[in-house]
């Protein structure tokens, strides 16, 4: 098999692990052979890159972080705030407002310069993100990604209370 091709080592492919591409595949082969395999993960044979979709669930740690974001904004007058600065350690350590983001409930400012730049931590509840605080609408209880963006969504709606579960007090959180 071609080097270019040869995903894994002899041993794996032997066992059938991992499914291959022929050496000399055509692009809308590999495209395809790709498309095939993204739910289990693939390596691309054409430029080696791992790829997958992913499935994430809309979790305690997300709600808590974008209630503490609504919060946050309402303080500042709901303008940017800026998470690694103003964001307690447990919200900047689990870094999960990147991840808010796919179900359209936060947001950060758009960046005018080069997307190689590291984004600035600010950011801020869309009016969907206060909604769903505030217990007023439910959102999909998974998001279906690929390449960092989000292809569809799975699963049925859920409200702020189902997914801090059992063991949060929601009014604490809210402060009230």
């Amino acid at each position: 098999m071609d080097d270019f091709f040869d995903l894994f080592d002899e041993k794996t492919a032997r066992k059938g692990v991992v499914p291959s591409v022929e050496a000399g595949s055509s692009l809308e082969e590999s495209i395809e052979y790709v498309g095939q395999n993204l739910d289990d993960g693939v390596r691309c044979p054409c430029c080696k890159k791992y790829v997958r979709r992913y499935r994430r669930s809309f979790n305690a740690t997300m709600a808590r972080s974008l209630i503490w974001l609504v919060r946050a904004w309402e303080d500042a007058g709901q303008d940017w705030v800026d998470v690694p600065k103003a964001g307690p350690r447990w919200v900047v350590k689990s870094n999960q407002l990147p991840t808010v983001r796919w179900w359209g409930l936060v947001e950060r400012p758009s960046d005018s310069g080069s997307s190689k730049r590291k984004h600035s931590g600010l950011w801020r509840p869309t009016e969907r993100g206060v909604q769903f605080a505030l217990r007023q609408i439910q959102v999909p209880s998974k998001a279906v990604t690929f390449d960092g963006e989000v292809e569809g969504y799975e699963g049925g709606e859920i409200s702020v209370l189902d997914a801090l579960g059992k063991d949060f007090d929601y009014s604490e959180l809210m402060g009230s």
